[in-house]
């Protein structure tokens, strides 16, 4: 499964024809076979392709959305679109899981276009079944649509998506499904949530070994077979596998950072105050959040000593003058002597 960010577009008339016709030297030969399969509610939506009265419906709501910007520039684009597409490896590892349209509409909440007026057409002119998610770049609350990292955010969909679904990884998109930024969205799924919740030993494992040496102590089976692997009898991908175990390195070492930090402030108090001091040891759950329990213990800083009352007494004494002047003042007081 690829999934890509196209540049943003001037036209939605334009674009709206092209997507339901395609180009206009094909329109005559070529049957782009364009369906809308899913559209945010304040779009209106052709009942076919050849529902022109409803094709120039839709026009109308996003041409009338952009031009309620309260900066509308004519001379900007603000049309933006995204690309989804599926091999034939893909369509066959589908049958069963899932189809075009749940796919597109996760999609669609991954990239945050749900936040704005979109329709998603799908094409089946070639052996590679793909989406064009047509979105409108003023978002429902009024504001320019977050572009930042845009492209990165819709490769980063798409792989967590054939992860999910198991559809192939092509190309580079093997060496980025590595990087942080798909493992924090992975984590942001709900049947990633359900699968890690399923199983203790999947919240505490680091690894593969030390998810061995748990299943070994908890009397759980534990069997890899090609790019899954089988905890306890229930199926989990390589690749779910491990961002778990780097979500649970993350909030270990997140949660011995947060308890150092907490020490370290309750002691710097209680040196301030001088006084003994109440702590509360510090447990995290299982978000990596702390919590005080009820248990309690002391800790006894020593007070200041009469030492350091003498040390202020003797900076407040009379500074010891120079030799000269104690020479000086010793003839001046010295009967036998008159300067």
């Amino acid at each position: 499964m690829i999934a890509k960010a196209l540049g943003t577009g001037k036209s939605f008339s334009g674009k709206i024809n092209y997507l339901f016709d395609g180009k206009i030297e094909d329109r005559k030969v070529k049957d782009k076979m364009a369906s809308v399969i899913s559209h945010s509610e304040n779009v209106r939506v052709p009942f076919s392709h050849e529902d022109k009265t409803g094709i120039s419906r839709m026009k109308a709501d996003f041409i009338e959305r952009s031009k309620s910007y309260k900066y509308f520039d004519k001379s900007k684009g603000y049309i933006g679109e995204h690309v989804i597409s599926l091999t034939e490896h893909d369509q066959r590892e589908l049958r069963g899981k899932g189809n075009m349209k749940s796919i597109t509409d996760e999609y669609i909440k991954l990239t945050g276009i749900d936040k704005t007026q979109y329709v998603a057409i799908t094409h089946h002119d070639t052996s590679n079944p793909h989406v064009h998610i047509l979105f409108n770049r003023v978002t429902d609350a009024g504001k320019i649509f977050d572009a930042t990292y845009e492209k990165k955010r819709a490769m980063y969909a798409g792989i967590v998506l054939s992860q999910k679904y198991g559809l192939s990884l092509l190309g580079e998109l093997q060496k980025v499904s590595e990087d942080k930024g798909v493992k924090v969205m992975r984590m942001q799924m709900g049947d990633y949530r359900e699968l890690r919740a399923g199983n203790a030993l999947l919240r505490e494992a680091r690894n593969f070994h030390h998810l061995e040496k748990l299943a070994e102590a908890k009397g759980q089976t534990l069997e890899q077979r090609g790019d899954s692997v089988f905890l306890d009898k229930k199926e989990y991908s390589k690749a779910d596998l491990e961002t778990m175990f780097w979500q649970n390195r993350t909030e270990a070492l997140t949660a011995k950072s947060e308890k150092g930090s907490v020490q370290a402030l309750v002691e710097a108090k209680s040196v301030d105050a001088g006084q003994p001091v109440t702590i509360s040891p510090i447990v995290f759950s299982e978000e990596g959040t702390a919590q005080v329990t009820n248990e309690k213990r002391e800790s006894r800083v020593s007070k200041p000593t009469a030492s350091v009352e003498e040390g202020k007494a003797k900076r407040s004494r009379k500074k010891r003058l120079p030799d000269y002047q104690q020479k000086v003042t010793k003839l001046k007081t010295s009967k036998g002597l008159r300067l």
